[in-house]
């Protein structure tokens, strides 16, 4: 009897260790490993393209954003995207623009970066309280070409040139596009003025030489009160430029522009 016993326990080390060879050797195959690392880089490329598509849809999402910008401005803002590059916008005009009093142009500017990342954009604001042709003569075309914008929104001087030479307010235009190279130009009349006379047929000149000479043109006239409406000495500070409400409502019309819903 203590034979068989022994006999027994004999048999059943020699089964344990050769379950226990066979369970090392499975664990430490190069296949398990292989299997291991497969289900590791499985995780890992399952990760991978979600943040990839999360990055793809802000792009997106940006583009969708321009829609009512000028085909090619919208074509050039995504190149400059896809590039990693910077694309550079910038607002010229009058004293109208408001740059220093918190005007319409610096709340573009704010809205424009915050909409589309500083890294994405840089807006620059070029003010000048001058007529169309000191403009032209006193160099400071050179200011903005050198800076090489995209994109240019121009608010040509006609409010100033009223008082001068409105009759060279397009051809000054001609020449400042010209030095711009391939520069995307957008005009749009300075702010109306209540009750004038020569004023409105010389802001229908604007309008109608862009639509001649193929320039895309946004007439923001059209959100103001009508320029025999005496409610629109609400919205002008001294008729030469807007006052807080009139900035908001220009602010309004250009921001619905540049940064569709």
């Amino acid at each position: 009897m203590r034979a068989f016993i022994t006999t027994l326990s004999v048999l059943a080390c020699v089964v344990l260790l050769a379950a226990g060879h066979f369970y090392w050797k499975n664990k430490t195959d190069i296949s398990s490993f292989k299997a291991s690392a497969d289900q590791v880089n499985k995780e890992e490329t399952e990760i991978e393209p979600t943040e990839v598509e999360e990055s793809e849809l802000v792009t997106i999402d940006l583009f969708e954003r321009t829609v009512n910008w000028p085909s090619t401005a919208q074509a050039d803002f995504r190149a400059a995207l896809e590039s990693g590059g910077q694309y550079k916008l910038a607002i010229v005009g009058s004293p109208a623009l408001g740059k220093e009093t918190g005007g319409w142009s610096a709340q573009l500017q704010d809205a424009l970066v915050d909409t589309y990342g500083d890294e994405n954009i840089e807006v620059g604001i070029f003010e000048y309280d001058l007529s169309s042709d000191q403009f032209i003569s006193g160099g400071h075309v050179d200011e903005i070409a050198v800076w090489k914008p995209d994109f240019v929104l121009f608010e040509p001087f006609n409010w100033i040139d009223n008082a001068g030479a409105p009759q060279h307010n397009s051809g000054n235009i001609e020449k400042f596009a010209d030095a711009l190279g391939g520069a995307v130009l957008v005009l749009q009349p300075p702010h109306p003025v209540y009750n004038t006379s020569s004023y409105p047929a010389q802001v229908g000149t604007l309008k109608e030489f862009a639509e001649s000479e193929g320039f895309e043109y946004w007439d923001h006239w059209s959100e103001w009160p009508d320029i025999q409406d005496p409610e629109l000495e609400t919205y002008i500070q001294d008729r030469d430029v807007p006052n807080e409400k009139g900035h908001e409502l220009w602010f309004t019309f250009l921001k619905n522009r540049f940064i569709a819903d």
